[in-house]
């Protein structure tokens, strides 16, 4: 390609480069999967600002570095052997003010972007894809949103887009950390577009060589994908989400997570009818971390954008300043027993008071302009 490559100095684990009337940033820590670190989430931030107000660019692309991920998440590790080692949650509101800003910026970019889920795309993974002007997937991505098994809840977004899938298909993928594919992200509205991984490069290339118009729009957007070869689901295998919608909605209904339990319990007692998700997730997560989630969803479901992250943002600084979290993520990714001690150990158990207690109080997200 002949175009110049910037990278951001002091940040190796963000490259940034303009190609053509493309501005791309690459999340280069591959060894980790991608995992966004607060430095990553402050450069992405910074370089989506910046490209936003250049005239010569077009199309803000954001990708990850390697074969395995896009984005496994957040680096939630290091936030919390920070949690630990340090009194108090400074480092946690950065982290997670930074996220989150960077997140609705996605949302909201005067630019259009575009982002590119390939391979494994857990949590704050979803969180970058979900704000894309168009999100593109590959035949090998994995999507998840697996917060419950670390006793953490589905944010960044998660309470807008999850409420916005067919039927209860959010709520089931919130409360069993259920994984998509490309057809399934596709039918539940979390992606647009599907691609071969390895043609990936040759698109961007393409794109950068094209003549882009100055003020590139959405539906201008999809059509310049199309032209190069990406495919809407119709040209993917079904969703299993599709086939098992009927499935899924009778499972997750309920007025409360102990009914939902309950019919849980009775799938997994029975005859699975070859039931293509396991329920070990939601069974084996923090108790107080399902109620939670049920609780959020159900109360974000009337609310703007803008009104759910900065619930979430709250929520998040709650989980930081309480032991499940930490917990969660001590078993998991530090120590990894993989024995959690939750408290409480039951669904039953959870005090919908003590719940009510994580709302309490509101934070505004300080975007800057």
């Amino acid at each position: 390609m002949n175009a110049q490559s910037v990278k951001v100095k002091g940040q190796g684990d963000v490259e940034c480069e303009k190609l053509g009337k493309l501005g791309i940033a690459t999340l280069n820590r591959p060894q980790a999967l991608n995992a966004l670190s607060l430095e990553m989430f402050q450069v992405l931030r910074q370089q989506i600002l910046t490209w936003s107000r250049d005239p010569s660019v077009s199309l803000i692309v954001i990708r990850g570095a390697g074969e395995k991920a896009f984005c496994a998440g957040g680096d939630v590790k290091n936030l919390v052997l920070n949690l630990r080692e340090h009194s108090g949650t400074s480092y946690a509101y950065d982290f997670f003010l930074q996220e989150y800003s960077l997140d609705y910026l996605i949302h909201t970019c005067c630019k259009p972007i575009l982002v590119i889920a390939h391979g494994l795309t857990f949590g704050g993974g979803i969180g970058l894809l979900a704000g894309g002007t168009v999100r593109l997937v590959t035949s090998n991505s994995v999507l998840a949103m697996p917060e419950v098994s670390i006793g953490y809840f589905t944010d960044v977004g998660a309470s807008y887009f999850l409420n916005r899938m067919p039927g209860k298909a959010g709520l089931f993928c919130a409360l069993t950390a259920a994984q998509m594919s490309a057809s399934d992200a596709i039918y539940l509205g979390l992606a647009d577009l599907a691609l071969e991984q390895d043609q990936v490069a040759g698109l961007l290339e393409r794109l950068s060589m094209g003549r882009l118009p100055e003020r590139l729009d959405r539906a201008g957007l999809l059509d310049e994908l199309k032209k190069y070869g990406a495919r809407d689901a119709l040209l993917l295998p079904p969703s299993r989400f599709e086939q098992r919608q009927a499935e899924i909605d009778r499972l997750c209904q309920g007025s409360s997570v102990v009914e939902i339990e309950q019919n849980f319990k009775k799938l997994e007692a029975g005859e699975k009818s070859g039931f293509p998700w396991s329920l070990q997730p939601f069974f084996a997560g923090s108790p107080t971390s399902v109620a939670l989630i049920f609780e959020l969803l159900k109360r974000a479901k009337k609310l703007s954008l803008r009104e759910c992250f900065d619930l979430e943002l709250n929520l998040a600084l709650e989980f930081c300043r309480r032991t499940e979290f930490i917990e969660g993520v001590r078993a998991l990714l530090i120590d990894k027993d993989k024995k959690p001690r939750w408290n409480p150990s039951r669904i039953l158990e959870v005090d919908p008071r003590e719940i009510e207690t994580y709302f309490a109080g509101r934070l505004k997200i300080e975007i800057e302009s």
